[in-house]
C-alpha cells in the first residue's frame, strides 16, 4: 500500500492559470450565438455510483462539434491555447479531441469541486492536460457563478471579464460556485496529450 503524502498549503507550480482578454469581437459573438441557438440542450451531471446526481453538478451543456459553420472558432481557440502553453506551460499536447462545450449556469446552477483529468477520466481517447474556460457573458448580467481554481491555501477567482480566456492544467482543483442572478454562458474546451513523465 503507497504512503499518501499530505496535500500542500503552498502551491509553487508558475503561472497556476494564465488570463488572456478580449479573444472575440462583436460580429464573432453574434456567430456563437447564432452557431449555438438551435444545438440540442443536455441536463449536465456527473456519475456518482452509478446514479446520476445534481449534488456535485448541474447545468446545461451544447456540444459543438467541429464542422464548416464552427472551423474558425476552433481555428482562434487552437492558436490561443497554443501561445499560452508555448509561454507558460510548455505541456506536450497533441489537440483538441472533444468537442467544444457551450455551458449555461442558470440560478442554483453549479459545478462543485472537480480536476478535469485523472485516472478516473475516460471522456477522451488522450488524457486531458490543459482546461480552458472562456467568459460568454457580460459580468453584470448575472451573479454568482465564479470560476475559482485552488491555487494553495485558498481559491483564487478567475476573471469575470466578457471575452476572458482562462486557462489552466487539468489537474488543477477548480469549481463553479452557484449562480444566484441572472445567466452566465461560457465554452469550455480541453486539450490533450500523451501523459505526463
Amino acid at each position: 500500500m503507497p504512503y499518501l503524502l499530505p496535500p500542500s498549503l503552498t502551491d509553487t507550480i508558475e503561472s497556476p492559470f494564465v488570463v488572456w482578454e478580449n479573444l472575440f469581437d462583436e460580429e464573432e459573438y453574434k456567430l456563437i450565438d447564432k452557431i449555438t441557438k438551435d444545438l440540442p440542450i443536455q441536463e449536465a451531471t456527473i456519475i456518482n455510483e452509478l446514479k446520476e446526481t445534481k449534488d456535485a453538478r448541474h447545468s446545461e451543456i451544447k456540444w459543438m462539434n467541429q464542422n464548416q459553420d464552427n472551423h474558425w472558432l476552433y481555428n482562434k481557440i487552437s492558436t490561443i491555447t497554443n501561445n499560452i502553453n508555448d509561454n507558460f506551460y510548455k505541456f506536450n499536447l497533441s489537440g483538441m479531441y472533444e468537442a467544444i462545450q457551450h455551458t449555461t449556469y442558470k440560478p442554483n446552477m453549479h459545478y462543485s469541486w472537480h480536476v478535469d483529468s485523472g485516472v478516473n477520466n475516460r471522456s477522451s481517447i488522450v488524457p486531458r492536460k490543459l482546461s480552458i474556460t472562456i467568459q460568454l457573458s457580460d459580468p453584470e448580467s448575472y451573479e454568482g457563478g465564479d470560476l475559482e481554481i485552488w491555487t494553495g491555501g485558498k481559491p483564487d477567482i478567475a476573471v469575470r471579464k466578457k471575452g476572458a480566456v482562462v486557462a489552466f492544467p487539468s489537474f488543477r482543483l477548480h469549481r463553479v460556485t452557484p449562480v444566484t442572478k441572472g445567466v452566465r454562458h461560457s465554452l469550455v474546451v480541453w486539450v490533450g496529450g500523451p501523459n505526463f513523465k
